[in-house]
């Protein structure tokens, strides 16, 4: 699947739409880089990758950052189903 971001040019990775909480009670609105995974939930747990990659994520008031999260501050996913 290719995802759309920044002005229509194609992005060459999969992605899921997921909802991000942190241990501070961040919450993130975005898209996860799955890089060679198929689910977010193998992305946390079998890869040694000390961050994710989360694009056009709305955090607090702003939208379209791109952020990388440490994994040690991620309380919980929620993939967002449509």
């Amino acid at each position: 699947m290719q995802v759309h971001i920044d002005k229509g040019k194609p992005a060459d990775f999969d992605s899921k739409q997921a909802i991000v909480r942190l241990i501070d009670g961040t919450t993130i609105n975005g898209w996860v880089n799955l890089k060679y995974c198929t689910r977010i939930a193998d992305l946390l747990n079998k890869y040694d990758d000390q961050f994710i990659v989360l694009f056009d994520c709305s955090l607090r008031d702003d939208l379209g950052n791109v952020l990388l999260v440490n994994k040690k501050n991620i309380l919980w996913v929620a993939p967002v189903e449509k």
